[in-house]
C-alpha cells in the first residue's frame, strides 16, 4: 500500500506504507493539538485478513450475519458515539455526525463501484435509530455492543464511564478479504474522500 504525504513545498511525496498496517492517507496530516494514540501498534496485519464470523444488531436491534453481509464490496467505518473521545476531544459528537454525512454526500461515487458503507459503533441500537432520525443519516449503521469486532481484529478502542468504545478508522472488505484499513482519521468530515482515495489508488 503506498501512502501518499503532502511535503514542505505543498508537492505529493510517496512512502511505502509497512504491509498489513493501518495507514494514514490523510494527505495534509493531523490537525495541530490532535491526541496520538496506539492504534497503529494495536491494528497491524489487518490487509489480507478474513473478516470474523460474528453478528452484530442492526439498528432495530436485528441481527445482522458478517459473513453474508462482507461477502462483497463494503466499507465499514468505526465511530466512537460519545460527546467526548481521543478523536474528537469535546466535539467528538459533532464529528461522529460530520463522519455520517460524509459518506452520504459520496453515496453515488461508492454506488457506482457497487459498494456498500455501513457505520459501526458500541451505541445501542436505539440510540443508532436515534441517530439515523435526527442526522437523517442515509446508509446503516450497525450495533457492537461487547466490541467483539475490535477484539477480533484487534482494533485500536479506549474507555470511558467503564464502556469500550471504538476509536475512527476505516476497513474496505471485498468477498470477505480486508483490502484497505485506514487509521487515524483525522479529519471525520474527510473520512469518505479518505476511503476513496485509498480504494482508487489500490485500483479496487
Amino acid at each position: 500500500m503506498i501512502d501518499r504525504s503532502r511535503g514542505p513545498s505543498g508537492t505529493w511525496r510517496r512512502r511505502r506504507a509497512a504491509p498489513g498496517r493501518w495507514t494514514a492517507l490523510d494527505p495534509s496530516g493531523p490537525p495541530s493539538g490532535t491526541p496520538q494514540g496506539p492504534g497503529r501498534r494495536q491494528a497491524r496485519g489487518l490487509v489480507g485478513r478474513t473478516f470474523p464470523d460474528l453478528r452484530l444488531l442492526d439498528y432495530a436491534g436485528e441481527p445482522v450475519a458478517l459473513p453474508t453481509e462482507v461477502n462483497a464490496d463494503i466499507v465499514i467505518y468505526l465511530y466512537p458515539g460519545v460527546q467526548c473521545s481521543p478523536d474528537g476531544g469535546l466535539g467528538s459528537a459533532g464529528a461522529d455526525v460530520q463522519q455520517h454525512l460524509s459518506f452520504d454526500r459520496h453515496r453515488a461515487d461508492l454506488d457506482a463501484r457497487r459498494t456498500r458503507v455501513v457505520g459501526v459503533s458500541s451505541e445501542a441500537p436505539k440510540e443508532q435509530f436515534a441517530r439515523m432520525r435526527d442526522h437523517r443519516v442515509c446508509h446503516p449503521l450497525w450495533s457492537d455492543p461487547a466490541c467483539e469486532l475490535a477484539h477480533a481484529l484487534e482494533l485500536p478502542t479506549f474507555t470511558q464511564a467503564g464502556r469500550e468504545l471504538y476509536r475512527r478508522g476505516t476497513l474496505v472488505v471485498r468477498r470477505s478479504r480486508i483490502e484497505i484499513a485506514i487509521y487515524p482519521v483525522y479529519r471525520p468530515e474527510q473520512s469518505a474522500t479518505q476511503a476513496l482515495w485509498a480504494i482508487k489508488a489500490k485500483g479496487l
